[in-house]
């Protein structure tokens, strides 16, 4: 009597090593996977190589770079000082996904001008306020760009000057406290709109 044929199929030869063959790539492929999402050091700040910053008793602990305009405002900080210490960290970076870690005073201080000083004045033209931080405005005004360009222009989505004041004033005061002003008016704003859109 013939024995019945087995229900369960031996691999041959060329199966075993085609299943190791794809163990392997698999393997290689998470290697180069964890690899690629490599973080910045998560113990100590981006700027004063720190873990923590005292002012007086107070500590300051380490934040995290969630937002694209705090990184766009180290990255354009770090060029315009011709930093090549911190560009050498943070340029062709994502620095979001690399969760970079920094305490919020050393940024600030960072995107500051050593040759600034923090503005009182209530009632500035439009020249002189941009004057106080070209790094933080422009960033702020960046973002307020690509929100009008992508919202406004492609959407066709209307917003009041108000409005885009609002959000333009939001970010300053969140991200460049430093250089926060309630008086920049709807009319400055108007008029640097007008100056880079045109009649578009």
């Amino acid at each position: 009597m013939i024995p019945a044929a087995s229900s369960v199929a031996l691999a041959t030869p060329y199966e075993h090593a085609s299943a190791a063959t794809f163990s392997d790539r698999r393997h290689s492929e998470r290697s180069v996977a964890t690899q690629s999402v490599s973080l910045l050091p998560q113990n100590s700040c981006l700027f004063c190589g720190k873990q923590y910053r005292y002012a007086g008793a107070k500590r300051e602990l380490l934040s995290k770079c969630v937002t694209q305009i705090a990184e766009r405002s180290i990255k354009v900080a770090a060029l315009s000082k011709a930093d090549f210490k911190i560009l050498g960290v943070v340029q062709d970076v994502d620095l979001i996904a690399k969760e970079a870690r920094y305490h919020n005073t050393c940024r600030r201080d960072y995107v500051r001008r050593d040759d600034r000083q923090h503005h009182t004045r209530a009632s500035e033209d439009d020249s002189e306020y941009r004057q106080q931080s070209p790094v933080a405005h422009d960033t702020a005004f960046q973002f307020l760009h690509d929100h009008i360009e992508s919202t406004i222009l492609q959407q066709g989505h209307v917003e009041r000057m108000t409005m885009l004041l609002e959000k333009y004033q939001d970010l300053m005061h969140q991200h460049f406290e430093d250089y926060y002003s309630d008086s920049y008016n709807t009319q400055a704003l108007k008029l640097k709109l007008l100056s880079h859109f045109g009649d578009r």
